[in-house]
């Protein structure tokens, strides 16, 4: 039936009714145009895979979905000299502490090391019940990948430590990085407050008190890892930890590396679903003027959408929103000419105060008063710059980024 289609480009099998199996495989590999291929695996034995040569020479895009060892198999059986993109949507019992040594027989295929450029890794199941191992561990085999670009990684339940250290292995190994995605449940322990407390994405969950046994990454780590990848440019991470101290890069050495480093102006954007040990103005401030002096480039007139509800995302947006008005401070033009204008009078309200720490306690008051009015800092003589709609300043779609799909 497919060899009808012998001048097909894109190609669905994104359901388990079309029974995927060796002899399909067979005769999708001869297609000499298939650009873009996305397969669902259910029954597919792999002990029946067997090499397959001079397969798939155009193929450019792969999608995968089942289970991971089902998937690494079919992997291993083709030759895929053009891949550059892979996603593997795996759905299994097995938990991600188990990751590397699945994922380790990729690291074996000649072609992928040669041209993959793109992954995407989504763990729809299982748990990581205590999280000794960071982030570089579980990736270990994909860091042999070193024209890796794109790394998009979502863990469904719990996401693994991220340190300092994690973020420099993977600078090393992948200088050419442009975007790092890597998403999950937030585990965050607050020094000041004594607790846990979890976060999905950015829906909060009850607080429990313990000893932190999670690493977070700091300023320093982000620093290091956009000096090993020139032309990075957007990263989102599960968490920041505000203070530098308890990063695991040694603060004599990181001080003076940072001295020597200049600024990245590469980086354009930053997203994080919680900031840890953020519950002091002082902290949040040095954490401002940290991120301020090391990515000059980011853009503050993009984060609208980071920034858009109280609820959402509470201590980055704060942090985005003193960014703001510091930069505004420095220059009002620093807000871009496409930003919105309440936005603008925003910053502008904020940058009257005497110094960054008073535009903090003026957020503080404005989340303890009118809920209509919240975060909105307008003054009188600022109302010209109001949307005739009335929006509020925060207001605005999602900042746009590049889709997956259109990366390729």
């Amino acid at each position: 039936m497919l060899q009808k289609f012998a001048g097909l480009r894109e190609l669905s099998l994104d359901d388990d009714k079309y029974g995927f199996n060796v002899a399909m495989l067979r005769q999708l590999s001869a297609m000499t145009s298939l650009n873009a291929l996305t397969v669902t695996i259910t029954n597919l034995d792999p002990s029946c895979l067997q090499p397959l040569r001079d397969n798939f020479p155009l193929l450019r895009r792969l999608k995968l979905k089942g289970h991971l060892d089902h998937l690494v198999k079919l992997i291993l059986a083709c030759c895929l000299p053009l891949l550059h993109a892979l996603t593997l949507e795996v759905k299994d019992r097995e938990t991600p502490e188990n990751l590397a040594p699945r994922l380790t027989p990729l690291s074996q295929h000649s072609d992928l090391a040669k041209s993959l450029t793109h992954i995407r890794l989504h763990l729809f199941s299982g748990t990581v019940a205590r999280r000794v191992q960071n982030l570089a561990h579980y990736l270990e085999p994909l860091l042999s990948f070193s024209k890796l670009e794109h790394c998009d990684l979502d863990f469904s339940t719990a996401a693994p430590s991220i340190c300092d250290n994690d973020l420099i292995r993977l600078g090393d190994a992948w200088p050419n990085l442009q975007h790092l995605n890597v998403r999950g449940q937030a585990k965050v322990y607050d020094e000041n407050t004594y607790g846990w407390y979890h976060r999905h994405h950015s829906a909060h969950a009850a607080a429990h008190g313990n000893t932190p046994d999670i690493l977070h990454p700091t300023v320093l780590g982000l620093t290091e890892l956009a000096r090993r990848c020139p032309t990075l440019r957007y990263v989102h991470l599960v968490t920041l930890n505000a203070d530098a101290r308890q990063g695991t890069l040694p603060q004599r050495g990181a001080a003076s590396r940072a001295q020597a480093v200049p600024a990245h102006p590469s980086l354009r954007e930053l997203l994080f679903e919680c900031v840890g040990n953020a519950s002091t103005a002082a902290r949040r401030c040095a954490l401002v003027e940290r991120l301020d002096a090391a990515f000059p480039g980011l853009d503050v007139s993009r984060s609208k959408a980071e920034c858009a509800y109280p609820n959402l995302r509470p201590e980055w947006r704060r942090i985005m929103l003193l960014l703001r008005a510091l930069r505004y401070r420095r220059d009002p033009k620093n807000l871009g000419p496409n930003a919105h204008r309440r936005a603008a009078a925003a910053a502008k309200f904020a940058a009257s105060r005497k110094s960054l720490a008073g535009v903090d306690k003026a957020l503080s008051d404005a989340e303890d008063g009118d809920s209509d009015r919240e975060w909105d800092f307008d003054s009188d003589e600022d109302d010209d710059d109001e949307d005739e709609d009335g929006g509020s300043y925060l207001s605005g779609s999602e900042s746009s980024r590049e889709d997956w799909e259109s990366d390729h």
